[in-house]
């Protein structure tokens, strides 16, 4: 079991300890000084917390609901998230499993669309009630897969701003 050293700041997302300078860097948000005490922009709500408290933070809104979910998730801070129309861009996702369907939220498509390397390859399932890898989901649209559809936003990111985002 690892101890906590005083001052460091917990990683609710991997279990990492740091020092509260390195967070904002760690988890790909924005980071401030104010009145002395170093904040960290939480990643699902977006208001700014004291970094000592970020991992508590946002581990609330990490907590499961009856249905199995997460009760929020990442997204983009609404000035970042892609802006454009939906039109062409695929929502709703199936599971080959089970053949449940999902919708995915519009915060959520808009801000992969401004940063395709914000989510880890799992999503939720709502006929699983379980989230599952991109590898396992097919756009109902187009019949592609999540994997397929990302790793081919990851390389358009790339190509257009030289490399991948810090965090």
């Amino acid at each position: 079991m690892r101890a906590r050293i005083t001052g460091q700041v917990h990683c609710a997302g991997c279990g990492t300890w740091m020092d509260p300078g390195a967070y904002g860097k760690h988890v790909g948000t924005d980071e401030r000084l104010r009145d002395g005490h170093h904040e960290v922009r939480c990643r699902f709500c977006h208001t700014y917390v004291d970094a000592r408290a970020i991992g508590a933070h946002e581990a609330v809104h990490m907590r499961r609901r009856p249905d199995g979910q997460q009760q929020e998730h990442i997204t983009l801070p609404p000035d970042r998230r892609y802006a454009g129309p939906l039109d062409d861009v695929p929502q709703v996702y199936v599971h080959e499993a089970c053949g449940g369907a999902t919708g995915m939220p519009e915060e959520i498509i808009r801000s992969y669309l401004g940063q395709p390397f914000l989510y880890n390859g799992n999503t939720f399932c709502t006929g699983c009630g379980t989230y599952v890898p991109f590898t396992d989901l097919v756009w109902e649209e187009t019949g592609e897969t999540l994997d397929a559809y990302t790793r081919a936003l990851q390389a358009e990111y790339i190509r257009k701003h030289g490399g991948r985002p810090c965090g």
